[in-house]
């Protein structure tokens, strides 16, 4: 009799503790909501087709981005303009993580330099001289214009660049 009242308290005490982390739980993830609540207003990175724009507008796009899983020998960077004309530089030696370039980062460009004053895609590939082919993610840049939230976390909502979640952020600006 003694060990079944052993065995009722310690199923007893199971059932609070679960009771207590479901609690702990439902607490962090409403602190993470809240969190995600302050980066309204900000540009974050996500996965994307960036753009960038050789005009001599001032709020034209001149930056480019990327995440590299892994140390790469080159990177190969393609710049296609709307009419399906590509230009292909290089960056050489790029270590792993979010990187950003500008059009001046970039050497040996082939067929030729690409024109001012036009709008570009840009597309990568990365290789390593033992042949291997690290993971690269096109990033582009998407400001937080709200965040809604759901039992499944919080989305950021990111205006014409449609929806993001938090794990889909690379970086925050």
């Amino acid at each position: 009799m003694t060990s079944q009242l052993a065995q009722f308290n310690t199923a007893s005490g199971v059932e609070k503790l679960n009771d207590k982390l479901n609690s702990v739980g439902t607490l962090v993830s409403s602190m993470q909501q809240m969190n995600a609540s302050g980066w309204v207003g900000r540009t974050v990175m996500v996965e994307g087709k960036p753009v960038i724009d050789t005009s001599d507008q001032q709020d034209a796009n001149k930056v480019f981005s990327f995440a590299l899983d892994s140390d790469a020998g080159n990177v190969k960077v393609t710049l296609t303009d709307k009419e399906g004309n590509a230009y292909r530089a290089e960056l050489p030696n790029v270590k792993a993580g979010v990187k950003s370039y500008s059009l001046d980062d970039l050497s040996n460009f082939e067929p030729a330099s690409p024109p001012e004053g036009t709008r570009f895609y840009v597309s990568f590939t990365a290789t390593n001289s033992n042949g291997d082919t690290p993971n690269i993610v096109a990033l582009k840049k998407a400001k937080v214009e709200s965040v809604a939230f759901s039992s499944g976390g919080s989305l950021l909502e990111l205006g014409v660049n449609g929806t993001a979640t938090l794990g889909q952020v690379y970086e925050i600006e």
